[in-house]
């Protein structure tokens, strides 16, 4: 468990968001460390640096485990985009952090309730496309989650030509046969 606790001395995006997931999992029965978990969290975004990605994403990690993304939703920057809604982005620049986008999708549920439509939040200097492109990777093993990603991609038909959403069409095994066909029609 100390090991853990120390999640946000991580070098590695992916490593750090499993512990900060695997720590705040483990606090989910003890109601003192968890409202503690909760503060620290709450104080962390934003956070500035030059791992502030990777730093976001365990944070909000931990938020999701413990059901306080809700903290997230009107945070305001305080240094560079001053007054602009706090984001969690799901990359660090080219690079796609799975165990995030993972969480994502095995929470999309409630993340996607909590957000209220708000997927700016995920994104930093991504389009809404690339977000959804993102998702894609890991949106095969969530169905809920592979149903929005297809809405999206037959929403915005730059979606339909990403390597990650055609490899979910072909997978084929979050959707309906009508939406798979609505899609591959259009592609």
């Amino acid at each position: 468990m100390d090991v853990l606790k120390g999640w946000d001395t991580e070098r590695n995006a992916e490593v750090k968001a499993q512990a900060s997931l695997q720590y705040h999992s483990l606090l989910k029965a003890d109601e003192v460390e968890r409202t503690d978990a909760v503060k620290v969290l709450d104080s962390m975004l934003p956070c500035y640096g030059p791992d502030h990605e990777e730093r976001r994403q365990a944070a909000a990690a931990g938020l999701i485990v413990l059901k306080h993304l809700d903290l997230v939703v009107g945070k305001v920057e305080s240094i560079g985009h001053v007054g602009r809604q706090v984001n969690i982005p799901v990359t660090d620049g080219l690079k796609k952090n799975r165990v995030f986008l993972n969480l994502l999708g095995t929470h999309w549920g409630y993340v996607k309730q909590v957000l209220a439509g708000k997927f700016e939040i995920l994104t930093q200097n991504v389009g809404p496309s690339e977000l959804w492109q993102n998702l894609a990777i890991v949106a095969a093993e969530h169905p809920s989650l592979a149903t929005d990603v297809l809405e999206a991609g037959e929403t915005d038909r730059k979606d339909l030509h990403s390597s990650a959403l055609l490899q979910l069409l072909t997978m084929g095994r979050a959707t309906t046969g009508s939406t798979r066909l609505r899609l591959r029609q259009s592609c």
